[in-house]
């Protein structure tokens, strides 16, 4: 039998772990929008480099085709030139493209969002199932690193939706890098001059 004491400290302890469990999603609310927006511009800038890798340098200090009002500003330009160049392919691309409109749904929603919601789920799972094949073991690995620092930090894992997004969008990340690495300019045999002489 519980003592009236022991039960008014069970009853406040409960209280505070809801109040720290609301807390804790009203967090998660909070920052997602923030996190899909991080990956987001590092996918940014990792598009970015790999273009300017394959470029000319500009003459400028300041790129304008990647200022604010440059060719190349938004992320679906810088996209769509990445593959046009050739530095990504086809799922590639349709894979950032899936990222860009989850960021840009989180970044333009009225209300807080999740990828838990059916719009955001259905796209993730498109993006899953265009990044995952071939990279299982990746994959595997990024979800084992979750699950690892969930028990560290001792919180909950993230949702599967949000564990496969991070993993997909990690992915992505490692890929245009090590392409980025190896990426040159390409060698033009006869570049247009105004004078053929000089």
């Amino acid at each position: 039998m519980i003592s009236p004491q022991e039960a008014a400290k069970t009853k406040a302890l409960k209280e505070r772990l809801a109040a720290f469990q609301e807390t804790t999603e009203a967090a998660k609310k909070e920052i997602m929008p923030e996190l899909l927006e991080f990956f987001v511009t590092l996918g940014m800038e990792g598009d970015e480099a790999l273009i300017k890798s394959s470029l000319q340098p500009s003459l400028n200090k300041t790129d304008a085709l990647f200022t604010s009002d440059g060719a190349l500003a938004s992320f679906s330009r810088k996209i769509e030139m990445a593959h046009r160049l050739g530095l990504i392919d086809l799922p590639f691309k349709q894979a950032l493209d899936l990222v860009r409109k989850l960021r840009n749904d989180f970044a333009h929603a009225i209300k807080v969002e999740s990828l838990q919601q059916d719009s955001h789920a259905d796209r993730v799972k498109a993006l899953s199932k265009l990044v995952i094949k071939g990279n299982e073991k990746a994959i595997e690995g990024f979800t084992l690193a979750y699950q690892k620092a969930a028990q560290e930090a001792q919180v909950q894992e993230p949702p599967e939706q949000v564990r496969a997004y991070l993993s997909c969008v990690m992915l992505l990340l490692l890929k245009l890098e090590l392409t980025r690495h190896h990426a040159q300019r390409p060698d033009v045999l006869l570049p247009a001059k105004i004078n053929h002489k000089e």
